[in-house]
C-alpha cells in the first residue's frame, strides 16, 4: 500500500457522528427537541433504565487511550494515537452495530484516569481500555471494574489472549498434540502477554513459561519485576526454569510472541520439540516470519496479520452490549474463542474477518455465556 492513499483515507477523519431520526420539518423538530423531549426526559427521570431504551447510551461504547502503547509505536502521546481509536471505532460500527466514541486522556496517573472515565461512564454501555501500557493498564483496568456498574475491557489484554485460544484450539486440532500435555514459551510479559498467560491456565494448559527481555521469569527472579511479574511467577514455570529466550525455547511445543521483531531465528524454532506452533504476533514485524519458522520445521506458523484480536473484539462487545452484562468473565471469552476456531475452514486456523456471520455468531454465543454465567 501506499502512504499517500493510507493518509488520504484518514484526510478529516475515520469517524462522525449522524443521527438516527430524520429533521425536515418543524413537527420534527418539536419531537426531537422542545416540547416533545421533556416526555422522554420525564421518563427516564422515572426509572434510569430507560436510557438504554430512550438514547443512545446502550449501544454506545467509550474507546479510552493516553497513547503510551499504541501498536508497536511504543508512547507516541494522545493525539498520534487518535487514528487507531478511530480504526477501531469503525470496525465495532461495520462489524458489530455498536457506536463508539474515542476519548483521549493526557494522563499518567492511574487513578486520575479512573476517575476521569468514573465521571462520563453513565454516558457508555462499556468502556474499552486501548493503548495503555503495562504496568499501568492493569490497575486502571481492575480499579476502574471496581467502580463503575458497567464492563470494562482492555482489548489489548483480552480480546489477544482470546484469539490466541482460539488459535491454539484450532491449531491443536490439526496437530497431533494435547492440551494436557504441551510445553508452551510465552514471550512478552506486558499486557498481552501476562493476560494470554492467566487465561491459557484458566482453560487448562499447564505448562507455561512467560519470557522478558531478562528471560524467564521464575518465583525468586529480583531483575525487572512488577507486581503482575509476581503474580504470575506463582502460577508458572513450574520447574524454575532459568535463563534466556533461546535456552527456555528449547523443546517447548508452542511459542507465542507478544514481544519485538527477529527474536526467533531458525535454529531456535529447530530445537523446539517436532513440529511446533508458531504464534509470532509482534507488531508490525514478527518474532520471526512465518515462513523461516515454517522452513525451520514448524508444523505452523502465524503471524499477527492472522492471529489479530479484530476476530474478536467485535463479537465480544456486541454479545457484551446484548446481554446487559455487568462484567466480562472467562466464560465468556471461551465461547468466543471457541466459537472462532470453530468457524475456521478445515485446514485454516482463523475464518475470514470479513465474514459478517463470524461476527454475528461470536456475539450470540457471547451474549448466551453472559446470560449463563452472570
Amino acid at each position: 500500500m501506499l502512504e499517500s492513499d493510507v493518509l488520504s483515507v484518514h484526510r478529516d477523519g475515520k469517524i462522525k457522528i449522524v443521527p438516527n431520526v430524520e429533521l425536515r420539518t418543524i413537527d420534527d423538530l418539536r419531537m426531537i427537541y422542545t416540547p416533545g423531549v421533556a416526555i422522554v426526559c420525564e421518563e427516564i427521570k422515572k426509572s434510569f433504565s430507560l436510557a438504554r431504551k430512550y438514547t443512545a447510551t446502550g449501544n454506545t461504547v467509550c474507546i479510552a487511550t493516553n497513547g503510551s502503547a499504541v501498536l508497536g509505536l511504543g508512547d507516541i502521546g494522545v493525539l498520534a494515537a487518535m487514528p487507531v481509536m478511530e480504526g477501531k471505532s469503525v470496525i465495532l460500527s461495520k462489524m458489530a452495530n455498536v457506536n463508539c466514541m474515542p476519548i483521549l486522556l493526557d494522563q499518567t496517573n492511574a487513578d486520575k484516569i479512573v476517575d476521569a472515565l468514573c465521571t462520563i461512564a453513565k454516558t457508555f454501555a462499556l468502556i474499552m481500555i486501548e493503548d495503555i501500557k503495562a504496568p499501568l493498564c492493569f490497575e486502571v483496568e481492575r480499579k476502574l471494574q471496581e467502580k463503575v456498574s458497567i464492563p470494562v475491557f482492555h482489548d489489548d489484554q483480552h480480546g489477544t489472549a482470546t484469539v490466541i485460544l482460539a488459535a491454539l484450539l484450532k491449531a491443536l486440532q490439526l496437530s497431533t498434540k494435547e492440551k494436557s500435555a504441551v510445553k508452551i514459551v510465552i514471550n512478552g510479559a506486558g499486557a498481552a502477554g501476562i493476560a494470554t498467560a492467566k487465561m491459557l491456565l484458566e482453560y487448562g494448559f499447564k505448562n507455561i513459561v512467560v519470557c522478558d527481555r531478562s528471560g524467564a521469569i521464575y518465583q525468586a527472579r529480583a531483575e525487572n519485576m512488577n507486581v503482575e511479574k509476581k503474580a504470575i511467577a506463582e502460577q508458572t514455570n513450574q520447574a524454575d526454569e532459568k535463563g534466556e529466550l533461546a535456552n527456555i525455547i528449547k523443546g517447548k511445543d508452542i511459542f507465542i510472541g507478544l514481544s519485538s521483531r527477529d527474536l526467533v531465528s531458525e535454529e531456535m524454532v529447530h530445537s523446539m520439540n517436532k513440529e511446533p506452533i508458531i504464534l509470532a504476533l509482534a507488531n508490525p514485524v514478527p518474532e520471526i516470519w512465518p515462513e523461516r519458522a515454517l522452513k525451520a520445521g514448524a508444523a505452523i506458523a502465524l503471524d499477527g496479520r492472522t492471529v489479530n484480536n479484530c476476530l474478536v473484539f467485535p463479537g465480544l462487545i456486541r454479545g457484551t452490549l446484548d446481554a446487559m452484562a455487568l462484567e466480562i468473565n472467562y466464560a465468556m471469552k471461551f465461547k468466543a474463542a471457541e466459537t472462532v476456531a470453530s468457524l475456521a475452514q478445515t485446514k485454516e486456523i482463523v475464518p475470514d474477518f470479513m465474514d459478517l456471520a463470524v461476527h454475528r455468531k461470536v456475539a450470540a454465543a457471547v451474549k448466551e455465556a453472559a446470560i449463563a454465567s452472570q
